[in-house]
C-alpha cells in the first residue's frame, strides 16, 4: 500500500509542475492580451485609416473566418464593422479574460495535486472543496462549446466529484476505526 501511495505522490509532484507551469504561461499570456487589446482600442483610429487606405489601394482583407470561434465575431462584422480596431481590441481583451479564467483553474487543479501530494489520501476534505471549483470552471467553460457537450461534461465531472465525497467518507470512517 506505502509503494503505491509513494506512486501517487510522484505523479502528483509531475503534475502539480505542469499545472504550476500552465498557470504561469496563462497568465503571462493572459497579460499580453489584455495590453495587446486596450492598444487596439486605443489606436482605433488609426487601424481604421490605415486599413481605409489598404482598401482604396485595392487590397483586400485578411481572412478572418478561424477568429470567431469564442466571441461569434466572424468575417463579416469585421468587414462591416466602422471600429476595426475595436472590435479586434475587444476580441483580444476576451481571449484575455478565457487565460485569466484558465489561469484561475490551473491554481485550483495545482491545489489538489500539491494537496495529494502532502497528504496522506487522495480523499480529504479540502481537495474534493478544490475539485469542486475546478469541476464548475470546467463545466462553465464547456458550455461555451455546446449545451449539450457542456452539460455531459458537468453530469460525468459530478459523478467524478460523487465518488470522491464517497470516498472521503470512506477515508473518514476509516480514521475514526484505527
Amino acid at each position: 500500500m506505502n509503494t503505491d501511495m509513494d506512486k501517487i505522490r510522484k505523479s502528483s509532484n509531475v503534475a502539480l509542475i505542469i499545472a504550476r507551469i500552465c498557470k504561469i504561461f496563462c497568465i503571462g499570456m493572459a497579460i499580453l492580451a489584455f495590453i495587446t487589446g486596450v492598444l487596439l482600442v486605443g489606436l482605433n483610429d488609426r487601424i481604421n485609416e490605415e486599413l481605409s487606405k489598404a482598401l482604396q489601394a485595392g487590397e483586400s482583407l485578411p481572412e478572418l473566418d478561424d477568429m470567431g470561434m469564442l466571441l461569434g465575431v466572424g468575417n463579416r462584422l469585421i468587414s462591416r464593422s466602422d471600429d476595426f480596431g475595436i472590435t479586434l481590441g475587444v476580441y483580444v481583451i476576451t481571449v484575455g479574460v478565457f487565460l485569466a479564467i484558465l489561469s484561475v483553474l490551473m491554481h485550483y487543479i495545482s491545489k489538489v495535486f500539491k494537496e495529494i501530494k502532502e497528504g496522506y489520501s487522495p480523499f480529504q476534505l479540502s481537495i474534493v472543496k478544490n475539485m469542486k471549483v475546478a469541476f464548475v470552471i470546467i463545466t462553465v467553460l464547456s458550455l461555451n462549446s455546446s449545451l449539450l457537450i457542456g452539460a455531459l461534461i458537468g453530469f460525468s465531472l459530478w459523478c467524478a466529484f460523487c465518488i470522491f465525497e464517497y470516498g472521503c467518507e470512506l477515508q473518514k470512517q476509516s480514521d475514526e476505526t484505527l
